[in-house]
């Protein structure tokens, strides 16, 4: 009786490991960047992921007094679009 009930255990307890590991694998959710500014919604897209800004601490340029741009964006023809809108992907 001890045996299966060992076994028992043991099985669990891989299975509960297996379980945790392929969540921490899965990237998708919704992050708080490392400075605390911005939330972002990681999803799949196609094969690869994509993210996009759904807050921001500061959503107002105070220096403009407008909506913040995505300035950053590698492609220039984005980088005057509100930051809030902005997508980006990874493959």
């Amino acid at each position: 009786m001890r045996r299966w009930q060992f076994l028992i255990i043991v099985a669990a307890l891989f299975l509960n490991s297996q379980i945790s590991a392929e969540t921490q694998a899965d990237p998708t959710g919704v992050w708080l960047t490392q400075a605390g500014d911005a939330k972002i919604r990681i999803s799949k897209c196609g094969a690869g992921l994509c993210g996009t800004i759904i807050w921001l601490k500061t959503p107002i340029d105070a220096s403009s007094g407008k909506p913040q741009v995505d300035d950053k964006n590698a492609n220039r023809a984005l980088a005057n679009r509100p930051s809030l809108e902005s997508i980006f992907s990874a493959a």
